[in-house]
């Protein structure tokens, strides 16, 4: 079963250690088996990268990947391979939470129920207990359809692939400025370039804010034009 953050829209990027900072509320207090988990990046490599997201500092805060973030750095790693995704406090938390039951989905050897389990959980964001119950319970196709088929009532494709491509372009311009920052810092002995290239930073910075507003005003209208629907 492919990993849900390889659903999210977004980038993969090498990001230094130095620039990333701890989750605000990490899922993952335990950290056991972390030397384990470094002699097997050691051996194999780092087979999928951690989710991060940029934070209002200009940092980049761990959302899914704590303990593979911990073995990478024991191991002295300077950069480490990372998904860079566009998410609020809300679906970073999410994501946090179905990365973090994974393994609970594994147990599953039907590969169609297994995704059928998986996007019910995201969808209806169910917690680890409840994840556990639906995997003990052994539950039918139909039966995960008929609790799949409220939230499915109400899915609307189009908002979710336009929302994406918001996420993207924002994730883009973030890029962007990260890069043409390290290249400011290299130059302010040069005035003159300094000062077009921190013009432009500035201008990558309210095309941010300008599709931000954009994104939340199309939600808002799309928002506004379900509610006509259903009341039709």
């Amino acid at each position: 079963m492919d990993s849900y953050s390889n659903e999210l829209a977004g980038s993969v990027e090498d990001i230094a250690i130095s620039d990333m900072v701890p989750p605000a509320n990490s899922l993952r207090s335990c950290m056991n088996g972390i030397e384990q988990l470094a002699e097997s990046i050691m051996k194999i490599g780092l087979l999928q990268p951690i989710v991060v997201r940029t934070n209002n500092l200009g940092s980049f805060e761990l959302v899914a990947g704590n303990r593979r973030f911990n073995a990478c750095k024991k191991l002295g790693w300077r950069k480490i391979s990372c998904h860079l995704v566009e998410l609020d406090d809300k679906s970073a938390l999410e994501v946090s939470i179905i990365e973090n039951i994974q393994r609970e989905l594994l147990s599953v050897k039907d590969k169609h129920k297994q995704s059928q389990l998986a996007g019910m959980i995201r969808n209806k964001q169910l917690s680890s207990r409840d994840t556990r119950g639906l995997i003990k319970d052994d539950l039918t196709y139909a039966d995960i359809d008929s609790l799949s088929h409220t939230y499915n009532d109400h899915y609307d494709c189009a908002q979710e692939r336009i929302s994406k491509s918001f996420d993207k372009s924002i994730i883009a311009l973030r890029i962007a400025i990260k890069k043409v920052g390290s290249i400011v810092e290299t130059i302010e002995d040069d005035w003159i370039f300094y000062d077009i290239l921190l013009h432009h930073k500035n201008m990558l910075n309210s095309q941010i804010d300008l599709l931000i507003k954009e994104k939340r005003k199309y939600k808002n209208q799309r928002s506004l034009q379900k509610l006509k629907r259903l009341n039709l």
